[in-house]
């Protein structure tokens, strides 16, 4: 298949993942539990039902597939656990606003390892890019930063660390099912949150429809399409397409809970929305253009 095929096919994957994942924050509003309870059925339910469906399409051997990814299954899925984990302490524990721009810097992380363990060259308006969106990130939350403390703003720091290296390792497998390695993971949160105290059953009834289409429904379809998505696109440029939900996320919250954004959450978002159409129209433009030359 041609070079701009795939990265199509990758940038597309990882784009309807990021949209589905983007109503995260509204389900888990509505599903009216407390934080630790919502990550432990978030990630047990996306868990089992990845772990399922990998499964399902690969039949037996499953196990030893996943043996033979190596540092992506032993390594990522621990590191994707410890993530999500890391980020649900870090919103707790510090402003939304600081988690969010720290996160931001995502791409930039996933620059310097696709650098250092895959010896992938960056590209310059990769790099040019994931700072605009940064500058963006910083517009919309601009109204609460500083607001934090220093252990939630260290929490999400290593959160986004851990998040970009698990991405750099699935990027590492090769074009492999990569399910199993997020569906561990996710298990691997829910374990942890459980033994830190959080209480499974305490999920008020309004709540329990939502809280069952995000864990069951909603996480696993959307990491099953962004964890694709290092198949066939370059990290950064995965990372950078995740950044989007920091803007459609308040998004979904704001017209079905009526909150409304700021002027600095709309001019933020403006710049986030259009400085990645613009780098990957220009980046598809010149896939085809090297496929028609070549």
């Amino acid at each position: 298949m041609a070079p701009a095929t795939l990265h199509a096919r990758g940038a597309l994957l990882t784009l309807l993942g990021v949209l589905v994942l983007s109503f995260d924050a509204l389900l888990i509003r509505l599903s009216l539990a407390e934080t630790w309870t919502v990550v432990f059925w978030r990630g047990l339910g996306s868990g089992v039902v990845m772990l399922v469906a990998a499964r399902l399409m690969d039949g037996p051997g499953l196990v030893h597939r996943f043996t033979g990814l190596g540092n992506a299954a032993f390594i990522g899925a621990p590191l994707y656990g410890l993530s999500s984990v890391l980020f649900v302490y870090a919103i707790n524990n510090t402003a939304v606003a600081n988690v969010l721009i720290v996160l931001a810097t995502m791409p930039l992380m996933t620059v310097a390892f696709s650098r250092l363990l895959l010896g992938e060259r960056i590209r310059t308006d990769t790099i040019v890019a994931s700072a605009v969106v940064l500058a963006g990130l910083v517009i919309v939350f601009s109204d609460s930063i500083g607001a934090g403390t220093w252990s939630g703003d260290l929490a999400a720091v290593c959160s986004g660390t851990a998040l970009a290296l698990f991405f750099t390792l699935l990027r590492q497998a090769g074009d492999v099912n990569t399910l199993p390695i997020t569906g561990i993971g996710s298990v691997l949160a829910a374990l942890g949150v459980l033994a830190i105290g959080a209480a499974p059953f305490a999920v008020p009834v309004a709540g329990l429809p939502w809280l069952a289409l995000l864990s069951l429904a909603v996480i696993p379809l959307a990491f099953a399409l962004i964890t694709a998505g290092p198949r066939y696109l370059p990290v950064p440029e995965v990372s950078l397409i995740m950044l989007l939900e920091s803007v459609t996320g308040p998004t979904w919250v704001w017209l079905a809970l009526g909150e409304t954004p700021s002027r600095q959450v709309l001019l933020g978002g403006a710049v986030v929305m259009t400085t990645l159409l613009v780098y990957f129209t220009r980046r598809q433009f010149q896939a085809r253009r090297r496929a028609t030359l070549g």
